[in-house]
This record gives structure tokens, C-alpha cells and sequence, in this order.
């Protein structure tokens, strides 16, 4: 029962469905988080302080005691470097520190007066606690890390009882001297350790051997020396105190080395009793382990001792240890496996007695130095689990747990060290959310920094900081690991996204690549942006005065190719069709600026001009009456000249003019507009126009103007949103924004904490010199003032070169904001690079050195790389850093240098897009409300002209008329604000999509696990007794088009080989037949009447034998209609086909296609508007099937299909809009027009409309196509289960006009269609098969479908090894829309064999001329045979792409074999031996053979090969 019980308890233990699981959250809010180190590890200072030698001194001097030959004498030096150690806590932002006090520091032993209390000691941990509590972190002490006092060793250590005493009265005096800043407890840290390695097998010290018998008399007294301590506490101090004292053990977690192994969970019961039980026990119970006591006792007894060699504890030391420990502190590193070893020694030892061997699963990842570890972060959750429920839900610390570098010399990129406390930390907290074990209180990372690892010396390194302990400085170097930690204990767990200084994180990346196919909010704010100067032009038209980039762009050499924006894209004339651009894009808003100089010539409100304030109205009323909401930028980089010759921004009086200008827009515009924006990027002003002077004004004051320039922009923002909130908000209620500009500084190494701080300190310089004054205090950062102070002041004094703020201007400031524009473009790598510090400048004082990676895109600007995760880091960065900050993305776009087909501006766009919707839906982001494209239009881009284009639409700059001309990346964006989302596959019209994966090339996957794969065939016809006269007649038939009966005898042999073709299917490995039912020979009246028991009984052995051959009938009810026209009464009659077909084959199909090839039956080239009833008759038949099977038959468990045939309408000119709409048309008219009724109830509204209109047109009172009435609508709404897709080409498809005279279905549809060429058409119909699927997806609720092979497959690849490649292709992109466009795609269905009018199609060809109408594989047979074997495209396979490649063929290859390669010559007995009858050698069948049938030719047949076998005398 014990057995059992410990089986149970250990399966559920072991119950973890989340172990590869990673998730986010908080610990409790009372969570303690810590660091530790141990005395002798860290101190050094051995012998000053009146210090007397520890075990470990005495130890680590011994030759050969430590691995290294090194010792603790120096270790860290703390005892020096304390404050060093409390600043690297406090950076960690720990809650608690873990360290022990040295015994030997702190008194020499004695007992009663005996005892010498060391006052260096006492002040030298009084000083480390104060500094402690003066940066609020709590202290947490263990009072015995392995080094005892050497004078206590020489009387025995811990083998001798009266060590108990000794413990005693030290942790007296440790409570008294220390209990009042001490709350937290431990004695002894890892006491097994002491027992086993220092008593035990003597391999650490005090290095005394006896594994079976002093390691358990050790443990015993250190068991009753911590009950010793604790009741002591309990008694003296913990009244006034108010501490607690615990106990920490050290613990892995067992495994079962074989899991079958029935004794595997009492190996693991074991490992847990004879390292965990044997302290927790009792502690917490009274006593050892029953098991553990158990086998020491009985190994005793076999090795001839009187008693058992584990001391026993009395009851009154059963009493007195019981209930010992408020918390248990618990160090874990590994996991290991067990497996029963009930090996015993004739001597004693601990191994023997624990009986188990231990070792590591080789599929644990080994990580770091040391050897003893294993990353399985999954055992502590376990561990966790067990400690809780096994000792009564006592508190517990995780007081220990760690790794070592990988190398003994350390590093500081210790990303494995991140991987290990990321993944240990993450199951602490699944055990408090998931596990709720409310007991777990706080997690203490092993260790702070570097230090003495024992015997290994200072070759392990576990710490968080480096330390170089040849430098006798020992300086502290932070590790990358100590970012990380630092950042999960500020977030109290982990959060998603980039949380982390750097763009680093805590968690993994949610969705890190790939695209997300998601939605942004739903009132996501979609826009696009220009900018006055850069669009306008009309310089000095109607009254406007010049600017500063007037000016600027006419000096020679500031402006490439003397470019000037004195007509830019002429907006100032042609606004109008700049707002049909916007209407033509769906764009709810546009940002635009203001030109201050067209309203105020001379910058001042002295002259108001009032052609230009009129212009402003007239571009906001024709945006308004566009349903356009306006944003208005007041300034972007165009001061008047008039101002700036007074000194610019330079000039504390602008700063009140724009406060003047702003009042005027406010006046003017403020009841039309809701968004404003002060300042277009201040850093370019201030930067550029001011300090290196590549932009207007042209200044030059790197380290001065720069600073002066940007503080008067600041004033004069908080100027201007002032007088909004004062004057004009209760009435206006608008907002005001500024827009800032950042790059993303990506470290240059990312596990280097330097790059990172130089990542922290670019957006310093960049962002917080303007975030901070305005969003978090009114002043700037205290770092960068501290920065520019030490960098140097103006000349003759010592002020800072960065202004002050006034405390009133500080009171104006904060808040003056109600959200940031975000202008953000690219990234780069940075690195720290402090320069001397005579260099004065910006960039010198930001000291940092950067670079773009080569392996990021570049554009049409040197300074723009395309960085896509740039996006999602920075905003990121701005949540983290600004929680309440609303953010626009107000600038975002790429250049080139100028196209119409811009692929790469779509690119860009859906890459940056997609890391933006990341940062929102997955990052929590939600402070994101908006994005804008720069830009609207081609426009000046400064100082580069026209030479590089970001717009949207093209504008041709050498036409005076500046004609716009939508570009590719126009659609995009409209179909992306249109749909809100990045959705899977195409969704647009015409097939267009947003974020398309493996578009391009092809894709290596596996199909699902429920995907089938099938084969089909035309209908089966009948050689009957009755002859042809009694079969049904019918124009059309199949996939043999309209055949003649008296062909039907012919090709009706293939009707004797079904069971033939049933064995190719299953040699294909096909699971599912697909074929058709003659309603004409089995009901060859078509009625129930004429039902031909014949036919019935050969369509019945065939689903038999495709059943008994496990393969899944689907069946097609061929209804072929009539001629231009379907009877009414015809639809009851295939209603009884219907039934009787249920009836007789219900009980064995389960899938029914009721008509075949619908589109085809009513519509064509020459198809008549009576095509409309036929098909509106054919749906009605089908859904009356339906409706028959669901009321009378849907207890066969069967599903309802509809087959259609489609043909994809690719738009043929991408940049046309109505070829677009014409596709949308054409795929509406084709499958919407009986897809719509059957699952939605009617036809679509398209085709409702424009029938209408043309039938209006041409006078007829009412529609040609007919109506569905309310009873109808109901009937057929819902029955469609699923599609047979029968897929046949892609044809290109252009818009044509309607023409009233005509009534035809080409003529509503209003598309026309072309063939593709020859050397494209391939790649056409490949991607239109996608692209159908994700049209039937969108449209249809993802409505179950069944692929089948189309007859025009291989119109034009004709050659065999052609046609198995198109088929390769299609069936690829089948793949694509099941596995990454989400398709509903249950099956696949190849055509088996050719048929007469298509000699080339199907997997097989038969010679229909041939009476024995052999089935020959084709190439497309053995690629299905291999593509339904694999169940997917896999890399190197036979379906893979590159099937026929033979790279270096032809060609001498000059290279080596592999490393091993074997080379050798070979022989055979028979071929050089002779001496055949020699030595009496037995005769073998090689002889016999050559002398008996020596010149003779034989040829064997098999089957229908020649095989021809020769011997001759000379080949013997």
C-alpha cells in the first residue's frame, strides 16, 4: 500500500501539461526577491580583525584541497567592499539580502565567559546592516554556511555533542546584537553538505571521512543545534524580536531513470528521503524519515553492527525538534534520475544506504560549467509541489538557485544564465497561479557576484556581477543576467513585449517572427500626412512672406541638385485633388501644417494675411465636406525669415510670436479642428537647423544653440497649450500633441549590459530630453543634466550649457500634453564611446558611437535602413517607460526614388504595420491609438529635393501640371484601413492581401493529421443487356464533354476495371474515390418507376469494394440538365433520384455532391439569360436534396455537398482599380451565384443589381434573374456542408463597359478574360487556386471544402514531367491556404486516369485504342504516390522542388570526401582464387553454372518485361 501510495503521489506530481509552457503574470505583491552570498565565499580579509581561522582556511591551504590551488584569503572582498556590494543591490532593486555571518569573525568560541567576542567583526556586520536599511533592503542571515571556527574542529566539529552548546551560544549572541535589524533566520544552509562532503566522504571541509557513520552523527547535531537556536529565538527574542528562523536544505528532484520501471517511484522516494527527509523531517515531523531509518538500520545489520549507525533521537529530542522551522528555505540547481541500487558494502557507507544510483537523462539540456547541473527549471515546480504538500504547507524560500558560466574565466554575456533563471522563475510562478501553493514566498538567485565555489575555487562562476579576481581591486561588472533579474523584480514577474531596458525582456517574445493576423482597435486612427513647404508651393503667391526654408533652399549647395520647394506638388493650387487622393484611399483623417509665414508674412500678428488664413478654410471645408477629419501641425521646420533674422528660435521673443500664431489658428480653425500639434520634431530643429546646420536656418552651435534652441521650442509648446486650455478648450474641446522623433538604438550587443546602457542613454538624449519636462516633471532628466554638466561649460563660466527651467516654467511644462506624435522611421546599433571631454557638443556629451547592421535593407536615404522590430521595441519602450502616455505614430514611410509598382514601400509598410499590431494586441500597447503614412504624396524631402519619394501617390515634377498617380502601395493601404486587420491569405478584391506568407517561394509543411487525399473519376456508364435506345440521352456528360452513346460502349470497358483502378487508388495510398451515379442508368426514365435493378447492383459492388478496401466512397448525384432550361417538375424527379440513391447506398457513403460542375451547366460563351432559371431551378433541386436528407436520412451520419467549378479572374493591370472590381465581378457571378442562395439564402447583391439594371435598361419590366420567395429563401438557406471545388484555371480579367442592347451573362458580368501567356500561365493558375480558396474562405464562413482536380490542368503543359510540376505547384498552394491562410481544406482529389477527350489528364493513362486498356503511371502518379506518403512537401523529398536538380552536373567537382571516408578495393572468392577443385574445395553453384551453360543466351519474361540474361566463358 505504501508502494502505491507513493506511486500515486508521484504521477501526480509529475502531472505538469504546462512544462514547456511559458506564462505572464505577478507574484504576489508581498513577494520577496533576493540575492545571496555566503562569508567565506565573499569576505577575504581571513586574518584581520582579530579574525580566527575558519575549517575553510585551515581546508583551502591544504595542497591539492582545492581543484585550483586557490582559497577564500581575498574572495570578493567585502569585507572591504561592502558599500560596493549594497550599490550592486540596490541596482538589482532586490527586497532582501541573503549573506552569513563568519563565526570565526564574530567571536572566538568558548563556552559560558569562555567566549571572546571580536569588535571589528561585531562593526563590521553592524555597518553592512545599517547600509542595508538605509537603502531599504532587508537583511536575511544565515548563521552557518559551511565555516566553522577551526578551534571547534579540533575538539571534533560537529561529530562532538558539545558543539551543540557552542552552536547555541553563538546564535545568542547573534540575536542579541543583531535580531533588532534582522527578521529573517536561517541556521545552517545545506547541512547535508556539511554532513556528507566534510564528515562524509571528506572532500570538503573539515575533510574527515566516514560515509557511514560520522556524516550521520554530523547531521544529527546540527539537527538538534538548530532546535537548539530556534527554541531559543522562540523563547528570548522572538516576543520582542518579532523574527522567524528557519532551516534551508538543498534538494533535486528525482526522476525515474526507465519510466516503466515499477520500482522507479520508490528509487525517487528514496533520493527525497535521504537528501531532503533527512533535515525537513525532523524539523518539521520529530524525526528521520521511517524509509530513511529503515535502511540504515537494516545495511547494519547486514554489515555485522550491533545497532543501527544512525543515531537515534530520545523522545524528550523528538519533542524538542518537532516544529522547528517558521519557514523552510529551499536551494535547488538539478534534477536527476534514479533507478534502485540495493548494492551494500561490507564497509559502511552513505551510498550504500540510500540505494539508488543517480545520473541525467541525456535529453536534458547540459548548460554552463558545471558538470553536476542539468537545465530542468521543471523539477522546482515539482520540488515545490511536494515540499507544500508533504510538510504542511509551511512557508518557503527559494533560497538558492543558480548556475555557473560556461567557462572559468566568466563573461558578462551570460545569456544562458538569463535562459536559466527566465525558465526556473517562470515555474516558481506557475506553482503560486497554477499550482495555487500559496507557501511560496520569495526567490533568492544564487549568487550576487563571483565568488570562492569551494573546491572548485574560482573556477565556477555564479554570479550576477563579474568579478576579475586577478585585479586586486575586485571591481563589480554587472552581467547581462542582472538586467534581466532587475527588470523581473520591477515588474513583480514577467509582462509581454520588451519590457526591459534596451529592448530587452524578461519573457520570450510573444509571435517574434512571422506575421500576426489580427485586428487593431476598433478605433484605430488611420491617416496620412504632408507638410506645408513640402507640398504647397506658391511662395510668393497672395500675400505670403518667405520662411526659413525659402531662403535656405536657394543657397548654393544646401539642397541637392538645387531643388527648391517654390511649387513642391503644387497643393497650394490643386488641394482639391489631394482630398479625392484621401477619398479614393478611405482615410477618415489627414495631418497637414500650417505655413506660419502664409498667415503672418512677417511671423508677427501685426499683418495678418487674409489669403492665407482663406486658404486654410477652403483645404479643411473640402476635407470636411469629404468626410476627412483634419490634424493641424503649427510648426514643421518653416519659421518666417522674418524671425529668424532677429535670431530664430535662438530669440526668447519667438517663443511668444508663436504663441500669438497659435492664438490665430485656434481663432480661426479651433471649431473645425480636434487635433493639434505644436511642433513637427524639435530635434531636427534644434540638431539640424541649429547645430550642425545641414538643415534651415543653417546654424552652427553643436554644444550650445542646440541646447537653447530645443529649451525656447519647449517653452513655446507649453506657451501655446496653455492658451488652448485657457482660452479656447471649453468650447473647442480639442487636444494638443506634440511630435517627436526617434530612431530605435539597438545595442550593438545585446548581451552586453554597456550597449545596453548605451541604447538607455541614446533614447535619453532623444526622447526623455523632450518627454520628461513635458509628461513626467517640467525639468529635464537629472541623467543628462548631470551628463552635459560634466562635459563641459560655455566659455568663462560655470554654468551648465543646458538651460534651467524656472520653477514657473517647470509648473507650465509638466502636463502640457495630451498625447506624443511619434515620428519613427529606422534604427541603428549603438554603443557607448565617451570622448574627451574638450570636444563640445551634443554628441559628445550623448558620448556614443553607431551603426547600421549590413544585413538590414537599405532605401533611397543613407539614413534610413528598414528595421522593422525597430517599431515594436520603441513603443514598447514608450509604454514602459510613459504608461499614460496616448501615442499617434504621426510619421512612418520609407523612400525610394521613384516607381509606381512600389513592392518595397509595401513591404515596409506591412512590416512595420504588423510589429506595430504585435505592440498593441500582444505587448499590451494599448496606449497606441494611431497611425499616419508619410506621406500622402511625392513632396521636397529637404534637403534632399525630389530625389527621394515617400509618397503614396507619385508625383511627376517635371510636369508643371504636377499630375498624382496612385501607386501600389496606395491599394495596400486602403485595403488595410479598410479591413482594420492583417488577415490571413488574400482578402481583397482581385486577390489582393496584406500580409500573404510564402507568396513567392515555395512552402515545405505537412498537411493536418485530418487532411485526406482521394482520387476521382467521370461517372461510371453501364454496358446493359437493353442497349443504348434505353439510356437517357444527355449533351453534356462529365468530364467527357457531350459524347455520343454508341462512344459509350467504347470507353464503357473501363467500366470492367473499376476493380482495377480501386487497387491503383489504394497503391496510391488514396483513402477517398470520388464518383459519380448515372441518374440516366439507374433511373433511365428518370423516374422511380424505370429504376434498373442492373445498375443498382453495380453501383452497390462498387461501394462494397471501395469499403472492403477501406477506402471512403464520395459520391456526386450527376444531374445533367437539359439545354437552356430545367422544368420545374424536374426538380422532384431528381429529388427520387436522390432518395432512392439514400436509400439503397446511405448506410455505407457519407459524403454526397448533389450536382456536378454548376457554373459550367448554365453559363459560357454562349450561354442565353434562360441559363438564370436553369440555375435557380438546379439550387432549388439541390437544397430539396438537402432538405430530404436532413429530415429522412440524417441519422446515416452523412454531410451535403455542392460541386462547382471555379475559375480564378486575375486582375490583369495592378494598378486598375475596375480590373480589381471586375475580378470581384466576374468570381460573384461565378460562385456567388449559387454558393450565396445555399449558404446565405440569396443571390448576391451584385448580381441582383446589375442584372436589374441591364434587364431595366433593355425595357423589360422586371429582373431576368429570378426571385427567391421568403418560403424559399428559408428552404435553401444553410444547405451546403461543404464545396467540391473543381479548380481548372486562372484566367486575367479586365473591366468591360456594359452595352444596353445586349442581355447576356458576359454582358452583367461586365468582365472580359484573356488567356494568360505561355510562360506565365503555370504560375497563374497556381497562385489562383490560393487565392479562390481564400475568396471562398472570406465570403463563405470558411465553409468546409473538398479540392479536386480541374480538366484544364495541363492545357499548355502537355509534356508529362510539365504537368507533374503544375500539379506539384497547385498542391503546394493548397498547402499554403490550409496551413497558413487557415482554409478549411479537407481533402484533395486527383484525377485517376486520362480520359478520351483529354488524352494528357490524370494520374494514369490508358490507351483507349487498346482493348487491354492498361493503366500506365504517369510522373504526376508517383509524385501523389510520394506527396500522400510523406502527407506534405518535405525538404529533400521526391515532392520537393528541386526533384530533378542535379546540381554539378556535367561539371568536374574539385573537393574533399568527408573526414573517415573509408577507400578500399574489392575482390570476389569466386573471381580470383582458381584452384576450384583444390584441397578439397566443395563444388558451388558459380561453377556448376559456368561449365554448364557456358555461350548460352537465355530471355525470360516477366510479366509484360524482356529480361535478358547472358554468360559467356570469358565473364566466369
Amino acid at each position: 500500500m505504501l508502494l502505491l501510495a507513493i506511486t500515486l503521489l508521484f504521477a501526480h506530481l509529475n502531472a505538469q501539461s504546462t512544462d514547456d509552457e511559458f506564462i505572464f503574470g505577478k507574484f504576489p505583491d508581498d513577494f520577496v526577491w533576493g540575492v545571496a552570498t555566503a562569508a567565506y565565499q565573499v569576505e577575504g580579509g581571513w586574518n584581520e580583525g582579530g579574525k580566527r581561522p575558519s575549517i575553510w582556511d585551515t581546508f583551502s591551504h591544504r595542497p591539492g584541497a582545492v581543484k585550483t590551488g586557490e582559497n577564500g584569503d581575498m574572495a570578493a572582498d567585502s569585507y572591504h567592499k561592502y558599500l560596493d556590494d549594497i550599490e550592486c543591490l540596490k541596482s538589482l532593486g532586490v527586497t532582501n539580502y541573503r549573506f552569513s555571518i563568519s563565526w570565526s569573525r564574530l567571536l572566538v568560541p568558548g563556552l559560558g565567559t569562555n567566549t571572546t567576542l571580536l569588535n571589528e567583526g561585531v562593526r563590521y556586520y553592524e555597518a553592512l546592516l545599517e547600509g542595508l536599511k538605509a537603502e531599504g533592503i532587508q537583511p536575511t542571515v544565515t548563521l552557518y554556511h559551511w565555516d566553522l571556527p577551526q578551534s571547534l574542529q579540533d575538539i571534533g566539529g560537529w561529530v562532538n555533542p558539545e558543539i551543540v552548546k557552542h552552536f547555541a551560544q553563538y546564535a545568542r549572541m547573534c540575536f542579541e546584537l543583531f535580531g533588532d535589524k534582522v527578521k529573517m533566520w536561517g541556521t545552517f544552509n545545506q547541512p547535508f553538505s556539511t554532513a556528507y562532503s566534510g564528515y562524509g566522504i571528506g572532500t570538503s571541509a573539515p575533510g574527515v571521512y566516514g560515509p557511514g557513520t560520522s556524516a550521520y552523527k554530523a547531521a544529527h547535531h546540527m539537527i538538534l543545534a538548530h532546535a537548539a537556536a530556534y527554541r531559543l529565538y522562540e523563547k528570548d527574542f522572538k516576543p520582542s524580536q518579532k523574527g522567524t528562523v528557519g532551516l534551508i536544505v538543498r534538494s533535486d528532484w528525482y526522476v525515474p531513470e526507465d519510466p516503466d520501471d515499477p520500482n522507479g517511484a520508490e528509487a525517487v522516494e528514496r533520493g527525497l528521503a535521504f537528501r531532503l527527509g533527512w533535515f525537513l523531517s525532523p524539523v518539521v515531523h520529530g524525526d528521520y524519515p521511517a524509509i530513511f531509518r529503515q535502511r540504515i538500520a537494516n545495511n547494519s545489520r547486514l554489515q555485522n553492527f550491533n545497532q543501527s549507525r544512525l543515531p537515534v533521537f530520545s523522545d524528550k529530542e523528538k519533542t524538542f525538534i518537532n516544529g522547528t522551522v517558521d519557514f523552510i528555505g529551499l536551494n535547488y540547481y538539478t534534477s536527476v534520475t534514479v533507478r534502485i541500487n540495493n548494492t551494500v558494502s561490507p564497509l559502511p557507507h552513505y551510498d550504500d544506504d540510500k540505494g539508488y544510483t543517480k545520473g541525467f537523462d541525456p535529453s536534458w539540456s547540459e548548460i554552463g560549467g558545471a558538470d553536476w547541473q542539468r537545465l530542468t527549471p521543471w523539477g522546482l515546480r515539482r520540488l515545490l509541489r511536494l515540499v507544500d504538500s508533504r510538510y504542511g504547507g509551511i512557508p518557503i524560500y527559494i533560497t538558492e538557485n543558480g548556475m555557473a558560466d560556461p567557462t572559468a574565466e566568466g563573461t558578462i554575456r551570460d545569456g544562458d544564465r538569463i535562459v536559466w533563471f527566465r525558465s526556473h522563475i517562470n515555474e516558481v510562478l506557475k506553482a503560486i497561479r497554477l499550482d495555487n501553493i500559496t507557501s511560496i514566498r520569495g526567490f533568492f538567485a544564487w549568487s550576487l557576484m563571483d565568488n570562492f565555489e569551494w573546491t572548485h575555487g574560482y573556477s565556477l562562476r555564479f554570479g550576477m556581477y563579474s568579478i576579475n579576481f586577478s585585479d586586486p581591486n575586485r571591481k563589480r561588472t554587472p552581467k547581462a543576467s542582472s538586467i534581466m533579474y532587475t527588470q523581473i523584480i520591477k515588474d513583480n514577474g514577467f509582462t509581454t513585449g520588451y519590457n526591459g531596458p534596451g529592448g530587452t525582456s524578461t519573457g520570450p517574445i510573444l509571435h517574434e517572427k512571422g506575421y500576426l493576423y489580427d485586428r487593431f482597435p476598433e478605433d484605430f486612427y488611420w491617416s496620412t500626412a504632408t507638410a506645408a513647404y513640402q507640398v504647397e508651393g506658391a511662395v510668393d503667391e497672395d500675400g505670403r512672406g518667405p520662411s526659413i526654408w525659402d531662403k535656405f533652399s536657394h543657397m548654393e549647395g544646401k539642397v541637392y541638385h538645387g531643388d527648391t520647394g517654390d511649387i513642391a506638388a503644387d497643393s497650394y493650387h490643386k488641394y482639391e485633388e489631394d482630398i479625392k487622393l484621401l477619398t479614393n484611399l478611405q482615410l477618415k483623417h489627414y495631418r497637414f501644417s500650417i505655413s506660419w509665414s502664409r498667415i503672418l508674412p512677417r511671423g508677427t500678428n501685426e499683418s495678418i494675411n487674409q489669403a492665407g488664413v482663406d486658404y486654410y478654410h477652403r483645404l479643411i471645408d473640402g476635407l470636411q465636406n469629404a468626410s476627412v477629419d483634419p490634424a493641424v501641425m503649427l510648426h514643421h521646420f518653416d519659421l518666417p525669415q522674418a524671425l529668424e533674422d532677429q535670431g530664430g528660435w535662438l530669440n526668447e521673443t519667438t517663443i511668444y510670436h508663436f504663441r500669438d500664431y497659435a492664438r490665430i489658428c485656434f481663432r480661426e480653425y479651433g471649431h473645425k479642428i480636434k487635433r493639434w500639434m505644436t511642433f513637427n520634431e524639435p530635434w531636427v530643429v534644434s540638431y539640424l537647423g541649429y547645430g550642425n546646420g545641414a538643415f534651415a536656418p543653417g546654424k552652427k552651435g553643436p554644444g550650445t544653440y542646440v541646447y537653447e534652441v530645443a529649451h525656447n521650442l519647449l517653452k513655446a509648446h507649453a506657451l501655446a497649450y496653455r492658451l488652448y486650455r485657457d482660452e479656447f478648450f471649453m468650447s473647442q474641446k480639442g487636444s494638443i500633441g506634440i511630435s517627436l522623433n526617434t530612431g530605435w538604438p539597438e545595442p550593438m550587443d545585446p548581451l552586453n549590459p554597456i550597449d545596453i546602457a548605451a541604447s538607455e542613454r541614446s533614447l535619453l538624449f532623444d526622447m526623455e530630453w523632450f518627454m520628461n519636462p513635458l509628461f513626467v516633471d517640467g525639468d529635464y532628466p537629472q541623467a543628462m543634466k548631470d551628463r552635459v554638466a560634466r562635459k563641459g561649460h560655455p566659455q568663462n563660466s560655470t554654468r551648465s550649457r543646458l538651460p534651467e527651467f524656472t520653477p514657473e516654467e517647470k509648473r507650465s511644462l509638466n502636463g502640457s500634453c495630451d498625447f506624443l506624435g511619434l515620428n519613427f522611421y529606422t534604427s541603428g546599433l549603438v554603443t557607448l564611446n565617451d570622448k574627451p571631454s574638450d570636444d563640445v557638443s551634443y554628441d559628445n556629451d550623448k558620448g556614443l558611437s553607431g551603426a547600421a547592421d549590413p544585413n538590414w535593407p537599405s532605401s533611397a536615404s543613407a539614413w534610413l535602413r528598414v528595421v522593422p522590430f525597430g517599431m515594436r521595441k520603441i513603443v514598447n519602450w514608450l509604454k514602459n517607460k510613459y504608461p499614460d502616455v496616448s501615442v499617434y505614430v504621426e510619421e512612418n514611410g520609407v523612400s525610394d526614388e521613384g516607381t509606381l509598382l512600389d513592392h518595397s514601400r509595401i513591404s515596409f509598410y506591412r512590416d512595420y504595420l504588423n510589429e506595430l499590431l504585435k505592440a498593441i494586441q500582444l505587448d499590451g500597447c494599448d496606449n497606441v491609438k494611431g497611425f499616419t503614412t508619410w506621406s500622402l504624396m511625392d513632396n521636397f524631402e529637404w534637403a534632399r529635393g525630389y530625389a527621394e519619394k515617400f509618397g503614396l501617390h507619385y508625383v511627376d515634377f517635371s510636369d508643371p501640371d504636377r499630375p498624382r498617380t496612385p501607386k501600389l502601395s496606395s491599394k495596400f493601404y486602403r485595403q488595410l484601413t479598410s479591413e482594420n486587420a492583417f488577415y490571413r491569405g488574400y482578402t481583397g478584391i482581385g486577390g489582393r492581401g496584406t500580409a500573404v506568407e510564402h507568396e513567392d517561394d515555395f512552402f515545405y509543411n505537412d498537411f493536418p493529421d485530418s487532411f485526406y487525399w482521394g482520387v476521382a473519376t467521370p461517372a461510371f456508364g453501364i454496358d446493359k443487356i437493353h442497349g443504348d435506345a434505353a439510356l437517357g440521352q444527355a449533351p453534356r456528360s462529365g468530364f467527357s464533354g457531350s459524347t455520343p452513346v454508341n462512344e459509350h460502349r467504347v470507353t464503357n470497358d473501363a467500366t470492367r476495371q473499376w476493380m482495377n483502378e480501386i487497387e491503383l487508388a489504394r497503391d496510391l495510398g488514396a483513402k477517398h474515390y470520388r464518383f459519380a451515379i448515372s441518374w440516366r442508368d439507374v433511373m433511365p426514365r428518370r423516374t422511380r418507376a424505370s429504376a434498373d435493378s442492373v445498375a443498382l447492383t453495380y453501383y452497390s459492388q462498387l461501394i462494397d469494394s471501395l469499403v472492403l478496401a477501406n477506402i471512403q466512397p464520395i459520391v456526386t448525384l450527376t444531374y445533367i440538365p437539359p439545354h437552356h432550361g430545367l422544368l420545374y417538375d424536374d426538380i422532384d424527379l431528381f429529388v427520387d433520384f436522390a432518395r432512392l440513391c439514400f436509400e439503397t447506398y446511405g448506410d455505407r457513403v457519407k459524403y454526397w455532391v448533389t450536382v456536378i460542375d454548376l457554373p459550367l451547366y448554365v453559363s459560357g460563351d454562349d450561354a442565353e439569360p434562360t441559363d438564370y432559371v436553369a440555375g435557380h431551378n438546379l439550387i432549388k433541386a439541390h437544397a430539396k436534396v438537402y432538405r430530404l436528407y436532413e429530415r429522412e436520412f440524417k441519422t446515416q451520419g452523412g454531410e451535403i455537398g455542392t460541386g462547382l467549378h471555379m475559375t480564378w479572374p486575375e486582375p490583369k493591370t495592378q494598378l486598375n482599380d475596375d480590373d480589381f472590381r471586375a475580378s470581384e465581378r466576374y468570381t460573384q457571378f461565378q460562385m456567388g451565384w449559387f454558393l450565396n442562395p445555399v449558404i446565405n439564402g440569396d443571390y448576391p447583391e451584385v448580381m441582383k443589381t446589375r442584372i436589374a439594371q441591364n434587364s431595366h435598361a433593355r425595357g423589360l419590366t422586371e429582373s431576368r434573374l429570378p426571385i427567391f420567395n421568403s418560403s424559399e429563401i428559408d428552404d435553401i438557406k444553410g444547405t451546403c456542408d461543404f464545396i467540391d471545388l473543381i479548380y481548372h484555371t486562372s484566367m486575367l480579367v479586365t473591366s468591360s463597359p456594359t452595352n444596353e442592347s445586349v442581355s447576356s451573362y458576359d454582358n452583367d458580368r461586365g468582365a472580359m478574360v484573356e488567356s494568360y501567356s505561355t510562360s506565365e500561365w503555370s504560375e497563374g493558375v497556381q497562385r489562383g487556386l490560393r487565392k479562390s480558396l481564400s475568396w471562398l474562405k472570406k465570403h463563405y464562413n470558411n465553409v468546409p471544402i473538398v479540392v479536386t482536380e480541374g480538366s484544364d490542368w495541363d492545357v499548355v503543359a502537355m509534356e508529362p514531367e510539365k504537368t507533374r510540376d503544375h500539379l506539384r505547384g497547385c498542391l503546394n498552394e493548397v498547402l499554403k491556404a490550409v496551413v497558413l491562410d487557415k482554409c478549411d481544406i479537407k481533402a484533395f482529389t486527383a484525377i485517376l486516369k486520362n480520359g478520351k477527350r483529354l488524352p494528357d489528364h490524370g494520374l494514369y493513362h490508358v490507351n483507349y485504342t487498346d482493348v487491354i486498356r492498361i493503366h500506365k503511371p504517369t510522373p504526376s502518379a508517383l509524385f501523389y504516390n510520394r506527396l500522400v506518403t510523406d502527407h506534405g512537401f518535405k525538404h529533400g523529398a521526391l515532392t520537393g522542388l528541386s526533384v530533378d536538380s542535379n546540381p554539378y552536373e556535367g561539371e568536374f567537382l574539385l573537393d574533399t570526401f568527408p573526414e573517415g571516408f573509408s577507400w578500399a578495393v574489392a575482390t570476389a572468392s569466386y573471381q580470383i582464387e582458381g584452384a576450384w577443385d583444390e584441397d578439397g574445395k566443395g563444388r558451388n553453384i558459380s561453377g556448376t553454372r559456368s561449365r554448364t551453360f557456358q555461350a548460352k543466351s537465355d530471355t525470360m519474361i516477366t510479366g509484360t518485361w524482356p529480361v535478358t540474361v547472358i554468360t559467356s566463358t570469358w565473364t566466369t
